[in-house]
Parts: structure tokens; C-alpha cells; sequence
């Protein structure tokens, strides 16, 4: 398990999570895991990740709509 504290100057952090969990992303980070029995993803490799950076608008409208598809919700009664 790693944290990652973005800079909010320069990345919307609920975009990052939102790119992070991609299945682009995570492909990435499966390439580069080490170890057989138990994979892990060495924090020094954060750098060899192809992350894009679209414009700041565009990171809030991913980010607020993953965010929001992602949180909670409690069950509808039945």
C-alpha cells in the first residue's frame, strides 16, 4: 500500500485517483511489479509511469465523476 499526496497546484487529486485505478494505469503497474509470491509495485518505480495530464477542467470533470460513481450508496430498500 502506498499514499500518494498530489500537489493540487499541479493535478486535481481526485483525478489522479481516478487515473491510478485506470485499467491503463494498472496494467503499468502490473508490468513492473516485483516478486512472484506476493507482487508488489516499488515506490521508486512511480516515475516510469506514462500519466497524461489533460487540462485542469478536464481533471475536475474525471475526477468529480469517478468520485462520485465511486463513493457508498446505501442499498435501496427492498
Amino acid at each position: 500500500m502506498v499514499a500518494v499526496r498530489a500537489d493540487p497546484r499541479r493535478v486535481y487529486p481526485r483525478f489522479l485517483f481516478a487515473l491510478l485505478r485506470s485499467e491503463r494505469v494498472q496494467r503499468q503497474i502490473e508490468q513492473l511489479h516485483v516478486g512472484t509470491m506476493i507482487p508488489h509495485f516499488k515506490k521508486g518505480d512511480f516515475d516510469k509511469l506514462l500519466l497524461t495530464r489533460p487540462l485542469r477542467s478536464v481533471q475536475e470533470h474525471i475526477g468529480d465523476t469517478y468520485w462520485t460513481l465511486s463513493e457508498d450508496r446505501p442499498e435501496p430498500p427492498a
